[in-house]
């Protein structure tokens, strides 16, 4: 009977604090932590949407290196078409390496002989008179690409 009077009272016990758990006091701090919580996580989530750019906006445009080369050297639009139809038929990889080097274009004109006069033209602009009549002696160059 001691042992039941002594978990009697244990209970007892227990009961009388848990009606302090109920209180308004307890729900006003859970609450309080509840909401620093998600205040934090909000501050986090718009700090890092921030930091990474929208997919809606456009970030920096990528020009291709050949369009690049072509827009510097002030190659008209129909001329950058034809150096690149002649460097895609060429097969020549990459194709900005027309720019660089004028050996290649010997190559490049056996394998393209459509416009022959216009890429030889584009030539001299890239490259001068002096380079296109030592790579192809009987083009007759034009005075005012130099």
């Amino acid at each position: 009977m001691l042992l039941f009077s002594a978990v009697l009272a244990n209970l007892s016990e227990i009961a009388r604090i848990s009606r302090s758990y109920g209180s308004e006091k307890y729900y006003i701090i859970f609450f309080s932590v509840l909401s620093a919580f998600v205040l934090l996580w909000i501050v986090m989530y718009l700090l890092e949407l921030k930091k990474t750019p929208a997919a809606g906006k456009s970030t920096k445009v990528v020009v291709p290196l050949f369009t690049q080369l072509c827009q510097a050297h002030e190659l008209s639009a129909e001329q950058s078409r034809l150096l690149a139809a002649m460097t895609e038929q060429a097969g020549l990889q990459p194709p900005e390496t027309i720019f660089i080097d004028p050996s290649l274009w010997t190559h490049c004109l056996e394998e393209y002989k459509q416009n022959r006069e216009s890429l030889l033209e584009v030539m001299q602009k890239l490259f001068g008179s002096a380079r296109v009549l030592r790579w192809f002696p009987d083009y007759e160059c034009k005075p005012d690409c130099e």
